[in-house]
């Protein structure tokens, strides 16, 4: 005799209940996006509570300084290149050359992106240097104006070198072009934030808040473009009958 019971469909509600809801997962950009803003924060709080941050800003001061001296000439030349690399004019060329490249390959959802991060890009700036208003080192190599907080100059290249990685990044094929590109974009941003450091335009804080706050706003832009936009997926075409017979 069975005694086993008789089999029973489950009920569609346990079933549901039992997979539950998909659990969100969060990417890697928000995690770096949360990251960059809590060591942004960490840092002004450091800044206003006159922390260890000022007593390093003065020694990496006065590194710099000794570094001035015995160089001289001949170091002063090829820093005062990179810092033209820099400037304005050198950025907005760059700009145009971009925007017109991402025209010809008629890549629309990057030029977007590129648009937004250097359209909204200047403001941000303006905002955080009028908000914190901080001082420049005494005695810069250079004419410099406006506060100093954070570097103007470490944010755009941080938001220029990140999405000039990211675009060549979502179209490379191999991992080693990939990481090549991403090498001599690191270069750059280091090499523009040791250049305001040598010119003394900048304390070390500010360089590295501008690389914060330019890495955290170019995340907040592709985040919400990827939302906003997403990229379309194209179906896999079907495949063929097998042949009869």
């Amino acid at each position: 005799m069975n005694l086993a019971k008789p089999a029973t469909d489950p009920d569609p509600r346990a079933v549901r209940q039992h997979q539950g809801r998909p659990r969100w997962k969060p990417s890697p950009a928000l995690i770096s996006l949360a990251l960059s803003l809590i060591l942004f924060s960490a840092l002004v709080e450091n800044l206003l509570a006159r922390g260890w941050w000022f007593a390093l800003d003065s020694r990496v001061l006065a590194l710099m300084e000794k570094l001035t001296r015995p160089a001289g000439a001949t170091v002063y030349p090829y820093v005062n290149a990179i810092n033209a690399m820099g400037g304005r004019l050198a950025i907005i060329a760059l700009m145009v050359f971009m925007a017109a490249y991402l025209c010809f390959r008629r890549q629309w959802r990057h030029l977007f992106i590129f648009a937004v991060v250097y359209g909204s890009g200047e403001g941000v700036m303006l905002i955080l240097k009028a908000i914190y208003h901080r001082a420049r080192p005494p005695a810069p190599l250079i004419q410099v104006q406006g506060s100093g907080f954070p570097s103007g100059n470490a944010f755009t290249a941080m938001l220029f070198c990140g999405l000039l990685i990211y675009l060549i990044g979502a179209q490379a094929t191999g991992k080693g072009l990939r990481w090549a590109y991403t090498a001599v974009g690191g270069f750059l941003v280091l090499a523009v934030g040791f250049n305001r450091l040598y010119l003394r335009a900048h304390w070390l804080s500010d360089v590295l808040a501008g690389y914060l706050a330019g890495f955290a706003w170019l995340l907040v832009v592709i985040i919400l473009v990827q939302a906003l936009w997403p990229v379309r997926e194209t179906p896999a075409p079907p495949l063929n009958s097998p042949p009869e017979g």
